[in-house]
């Protein structure tokens, strides 16, 4: 009856060009953000203008969807459904989880996820190398989680690889946690650093700093638990520094987010149960222009 889209991911063009194609409308969630470093920007956008109703996770994001021509009563704040994960987790033992990684969990523990930076001539991969030179202190934890399937990743994993595997009893790398293990580590972690939109979206929400390198997120908006920092070893190790503090660490512990309350899968679906479930034309709302732009 409807087909419902999360996200920017590439994969998602093929399921929406096919539902267009036969006439099935098409919800999406997590629309109208930005992330500049990444050519998830324009896959979302894109999706955007192909999906019939529109889910965002923040005020400004629904504003930015309303201003790409889709109708205010298409569009709903519902917050993002990440914050429900959050609060129906039934957490992992930190027992548990390091019987499962093989690994002690020693201060200062970090959790790290680079993924490829798209736009980046290097895919990001001299920025990665700069992460790893950064962390590399000799004390505490590392539990690194594996890049995605962008182009650039295979460079960035086969580092990672070589990093963890010559550190062992103090670096593990494992390609996937399943959102379980990866929210319940995070409870046990200092700070979670490098590139992936859960540094802004669940660590805030569970009361973790995060260390977010680069460009790869630059445009969404973050939480006052959110260090950014350039592409630089030494930039990288200032950010940690001060993520570790406890003053900053205060900040995180007060668990403030820019996405919302927990409950917007059940948003979701209850207004998703008042429309009528059928693809029909869609208007595009001109909106003025400032004079000049």
């Amino acid at each position: 009856d409807v087909l419902v889209l999360l996200g920017d991911r590439y994969e998602l063009l093929a399921a929406a060009q096919a539902a267009v194609l036969a006439r099935v409308p098409i919800a999406h969630i997590h629309g109208g953000e930005t992330t500049e470093g990444a050519i998830d920007d324009a896959i979302r956008h894109a999706v955007t203008k192909l999906s019939d109703w529109h889910f965002a996770a923040a005020e400004p994001y629904a504003e930015r969807i309303r201003q790409m021509g889709e109708a205010p009563s298409r569009v709903w704040n519902v917050g993002a459904p990440a914050m429900d994960n959050i609060a129906a987790l039934d957490p992992v033992p930190k027992e548990a989880l390091e019987a499962f990684l093989g690994l002690t969990l020693r201060a200062p523990t970090f959790l790290v996820t680079y993924h490829p930076v798209t736009m980046d001539a290097d895919g990001g991969l001299s920025a990665m190398q700069a992460l790893l030179t950064a962390i590399d202190t000799g004390e505490g934890s590392i539990v690194i989680t594996g890049a995605n399937a962008d182009p650039g990743a295979t460079a960035i994993r086969e580092s990672l690889h070589s990093f963890a595997n010559a550190r062992s009893g103090r670096v593990v790398l494992d390609e996937s946690l399943g959102a379980r293990r990866y929210l319940s580590l995070m409870r046990h972690v200092d700070a979670v650093v490098g590139n992936s939109s859960s540094g802004l979206l669940e660590a805030p929400a569970v009361g973790v700093p995060t260390v977010d390198i680069g460009s790869r997120q630059q445009g969404r908006l973050r939480a006052p638990s959110v260090l950014h920092c350039g592409e630089s070893a030494d930039e990288i190790r200032q950010a940690l520094d001060m993520a570790l503090s406890p003053k900053h660490r205060a900040i995180a512990a007060l668990r403030e987010s820019p996405y919302g309350q927990p409950g917007a899968a059940r948003r979701i679906v209850d207004q998703l149960s008042t429309l009528d479930l059928c693809r029909s034309t869609k208007p595009f709302v001109d909106r003025p222009c400032a004079a000049g732009a």
